[in-house]
């Protein structure tokens, strides 16, 4: 949470305000600086195929960069137009790809207002918790014993039925009262 409160100062800051609209890079650079927090090296070795990125835009370049390292967007030879601006149901679209929701929408253009609107139950989520914690276990050299190996997650785009998976544990396991929060989580990703 601390985290999504220092986004949101940096963004303040730097000129956004809740009613204005994200263009497809703003919204893209909050993101996936939100689901992947960290920066590691390994994820600075990805080279970007996107052919309209620039080096004017090195949030967007690292949030992509992070993005792609966990397989939750391709990394592909087109342009991605970063100036454009971010329509609801386009953000909403890939919310449903990466956690299964629908999201009432309209045509409307995507404000920072909405972003925070839709990221809302996302952030309650069980596959959202995961994927930070698959990113801060990034830098470990030591073995994850809690979680899967990034590889293995990163193959699927259907990364909501962990928390299908994980209720269905956390509810009918003869003794869930038993079980670690930390056996949940393996055991639902695994």
């Amino acid at each position: 949470m601390k985290k999504i409160l220092i986004s949101l100062c940096i963004l303040f800051s730097t000129g956004f305000a809740l009613a204005q609209d994200l263009t497809v890079g703003d919204t893209l650079t909050i993101y996936f600086s939100e689901l992947f927090p960290i920066v590691y090296m390994n994820h600075n070795d990805v080279i970007l195929k996107y052919t309209d990125i620039g080096s004017n835009k090195p949030g967007l370049r690292s949030a992509l960069q992070r993005g792609i390292y966990y397989g939750m967007i391709a990394n592909a030879s087109s342009p991605i137009n970063p100036d454009n601006p971010m329509k609801d149901k386009v953000f909403a679209a890939l919310l449903k790809q990466h956690f299964g929701v629908t999201i009432a929408t309209d045509d409307s253009y995507l404000t920072l207002s909405d972003y925070q609107n839709f990221m809302k139950g996302i952030r309650l989520s069980f596959a959202y918790h995961l994927l930070q914690k698959i990113n801060a276990s990034s830098s470990q050299n030591t073995p994850v014993t809690d979680i899967p190996a990034v590889s293995q997650l990163g193959s699927t785009k259907k990364y909501y039925i962990l928390d299908e998976v994980y209720k269905t544990i956390k509810d009918n396991h003869l003794n869930a009262s038993t079980l670690s929060e930390d056996n949940l989580v393996y055991g639902a990703a695994k």
